[in-house]
């Protein structure tokens, strides 16, 4: 199983998911040595550190108690998440805003509330905030590319450096948003969604939309760092980074062509 990490952790949290991996067998390790631990859980092969400022790290390992613990630790650690009655989980994030170099990337996803603990699962202990190879961008996203047509579909458009230049880069972003939204949405019950954007400074015509939708029944909220604590913008955000990944790849790929000779070039929405 991939390591995991948790932030925003409750203390009433990381006090019920302590009952749970000792229920499981764990045991508390009585000499926390890591600063800032609160506490250290043994369970079979693996640790689980919780950090005070809220953060639990799971190092990642396998075994039967293993799994029996996460499902349990899923189940504490995404209800207030997930805590929405609504069956389609949408959410939307970008990267590449403000980068002198290469597009700016915008992704919106549509995850089914059934399958949002496997996405979870399946996005581990990523960090959206960090900059990793292309290879680990591709390799999360075909794993989570597996569910599309099973419970997830997604929408990602690039907006090329050139319209940056001209244009309002929020006001294009607004467009971009709206765009990809009213895709995804179509055919869809508007009652039964959640949509969360990752908060970038929305002008009035994305706001109106959005409030618009909020009025036929969806549930819309606007959050910083958004992608810290819901499992659908996470999603959006590693699809934008790996979209920008590809394109910038792809600029390095000319660069280092014998007579390089720059043409610009726009990558088709997958």
């Amino acid at each position: 199983m991939k390591n995991r990490t948790w932030k925003g952790v409750s203390t009433e949290q990381s006090e019920r998911v302590k009952e749970a991996l000792q229920s499981h067998g764990g045991e508390l390790d009585t000499e926390v040595r890591g600063q800032n631990e609160a506490w250290r859980i043994r369970l079979e092969n693996v640790v689980f550190t919780f950090y005070e400022k809220g953060t639990l790290y799971f190092s990642g390992g396998t075994g039967s108690a293993v799994e029996a613990a996460l499902d349990d630790l899923s189940k504490i650690l995404t209800e207030t998440a997930l805590e929405t009655k609504k069956e389609f989980l949408v959410g939307m994030d970008e990267t590449g805003k403000g980068e002198v170099l290469g597009p700016s990337v915008l992704a919106v996803v549509v995850v089914g509330k059934e399958i949002a603990p496997k996405i979870d699962g399946e996005l581990g202990a990523a960090d959206t905030k960090k900059k990793h190879s292309f290879q680990a961008w591709d390799t999360l996203f075909r794993d989570l590319d597996q569910y599309r047509g099973h419970g997830l579909s997604y929408e990602i458009e690039t907006i090329p450096p050139w319209d940056v230049d001209k244009y309002n880069v929020n006001k294009l972003m607004d467009i971009v948003y709206q765009r990809l939204l009213s895709r995804l949405l179509s055919g869809l019950d508007s009652t039964k969604c959640r949509i969360i954007l990752d908060d970038y400074g929305m002008g009035n015509n994305l706001h109106q939309y959005m409030k618009s939708l909020s009025k036929a029944g969806a549930e819309v909220r606007v959050e910083a760092r958004a992608d810290e604590k819901y499992v659908e913008v996470k999603t959006a955000s590693v699809f934008s980074k790996w979209r920008r990944e590809l394109a910038m790849k792809k600029i390095g790929e000319r660069f280092s062509m014998p007579g390089f000779l720059w043409e610009a070039e726009t990558l088709e929405t997958r």
